[in-house]
């Protein structure tokens, strides 16, 4: 073989070995130090720990390959397979095309290992926009709800808060028509029993996704929700949009989702700031839509939850139908 050739093919091998090894280096330390929830959703990790494994095998298999074409002579010699085709097109490739191929992949690993690992904020509200009536906060599958969401024709509306221990499950049907999913209807009628609807983080895009499918019912009940303060120029001074950020399988579909929420003083509150907001339910109009509003009662500071700006559909809340 042309020395040349011989040598090219050689810094050709070791190249992708270091790029393969660093890679699988780079997300195992990821996945060890809980970093990879940065990226991908609690669901997604397990599958994430089994893709490192195949790409450090893979890793293993260009060592051995790279390893031989260095130490054995023959091995240059020898073609790879007898299929015809020309395995030395690419070493024979111009040296600017093989760097700019290369530097496709040596970029992302130089900013996983030089820049921090951060979550994002309330800037992503800013880029993204934020869903206030429930449309897309759970993606293709809520994508009927924008059309059945507040001041639907559809549903018998109750003139004031009521009593749901007074109501028959004939009564409880007429309110919650099925206008997307059955454990939407299930979920809403469990939320409407409750004194309190109490957003947790488990589902927290689905009991959100529900008020807002079913707002006028739950008009005047109780709410607590917490979330990151984020100040919409189109809102009124005395109101801001509490949120989080909703992921599906990774940090690239996080959907800002929240609520508009009204109380005495927000221009007081950051963005980003952290808080649980207790309220009464109410609606407003933002722009030519008709959102939920809470009613502020009580305020209170928080410290950022361990899920961080993130909450994540609860794939669990399907399977009960």
């Amino acid at each position: 073989m042309n020395p040349t050739l011989a040598r090219s093919r050689k810094l050709h091998a070791v190249v992708r070995t270091v790029i393969l090894f660093l890679f699988s280096y780079y997300i195992s330390m990821l996945v060890k130090g809980g970093d990879i929830e940065y990226y991908l959703a609690p669901r997604m990790v397990r599958y994430e720990k089994w893709a490192v494994i195949a790409l450090f095998a893979v890793s293993l298999v260009q060592l051995y390959e790279t390893l031989s074409l260095l130490f054995n002579e023959k091995k240059m010699e020898t073609p790879a397979c007898d299929c015809g085709h020309d395995h030395d097109h690419d070493e024979r490739q111009s040296p600017i095309k093989s760097t700019l191929i290369y530097v496709l992949f040596l970029i992302p690993l130089a900013a996983g290992f030089l820049l921090p690992n951060t979550e994002l904020g309330s800037a992503v509200f800013v880029q993204k926009g934020v869903q206030l009536t429930g449309s897309n906060i759970l993606g293709s599958t809520a994508s009927g709800l924008a059309a059945g969401s507040a001041g639907s024709a559809d549903a018998a509306v109750p003139a004031a808060p009521v009593d749901p221990a007074t109501l028959s499950q004939a009564d409880l049907n007429k309110l919650f028509p099925n206008k997307l999913m059955q454990v939407f209807v299930d979920h809403g009628i469990q939320l409407f029993k409750q004194p309190l609807i109490d957003v947790t983080e488990k589902q927290y895009m689905e009991t959100l996704a529900t008020v807002n499918l079913y707002l006028d019912n739950y008009i005047g009940k109780q709410i607590r929700i917490s979330g990151f303060v984020y100040h919409m120029d189109n809102l009124e001074p005395n109101q801001y949009v509490l949120g989080r950020l909703g992921v599906g399988c990774c940090a690239a579909d996080a959907i800002p989702v929240g609520v508009v929420v009204q109380g005495a003083e927000p221009m007081k509150l950051g963005n980003d700031s952290w808080l649980s907001v207790t309220g009464t339910i109410a609606q407003t109009k933002v722009g030519n839509q008709n959102v939920l509003l809470i009613n502020a009662a009580e305020t209170e500071k928080i410290k950022k939850p361990q899920t961080g700006f993130y909450v994540y559909r609860d794939s669990g809340f399907y399977l009960a139908q």
